[in-house]
């Protein structure tokens, strides 16, 4: 681990912060034998640049970067901040939305994952946000429920 840096990222790292997005959602579809084409793929990383963006002076965005030892990124992973509806666990209604969570392929399996979780956990910490919610793949989920994640099946969404 000593030959990686973790830092948070800044407005100079959104493309790769973009591409590892997208690149997190092509493993996730191709592992369901769901492809994702090119166009698509194009209007979710400017959706996605504009997301960081407009979030990140906002601070309604926040992301992290981890690089190997010649300071390029390998790994990353961001938060949206965000209302949400108080419960009686937590009465807060700001909640951290985990998102973009990638490793690329050769740095895997050795934590980058969950030192970024870390750094997260940690910002939250600092600014009173008790939960972290986010949509785990079949292959992330056993990471997040490794570092304390728990699973609820009752949640639902609808397209319109």
């Amino acid at each position: 681990m000593n030959k990686y840096f973790i830092r948070k990222a800044v407005l100079s790292d959104i493309q790769v912060l973009v591409s590892h997005h997208c690149m997190m959602f092509r493993e996730i579809r191709d592992l369901q034998d769901k492809k994702i084409d090119d166009i698509s793929c194009k209007k979710m990383e400017e959706s996605q640049t504009k997301k960081i963006g407009d979030g990140f002076p906002k601070g309604l965005c926040h992301a992290w970067v981890t690089e190997d030892e010649n300071g390029k990124i390998v790994a990353s992973g961001a938060i949206s901040i965000c209302n949400w509806v108080p419960t009686p666990e937590d009465p807060n209604y700001i909640v951290a939305y985990l998102h973009s969570m990638y490793t690329e392929k050769v740095h895997r399996g050795i934590g980058l994952a969950t030192k970024i979780i870390e750094e997260v956990r940690d910002f939250c910490r600092k600014n009173n946000i008790s939960r972290i919610l986010l949509a785990a793949s079949d292959s992330g989920k056993p990471i997040y429920e490794k570092i304390g994640f728990k699973s609820n099946n009752s949640f639902m969404f609808l397209t319109v």
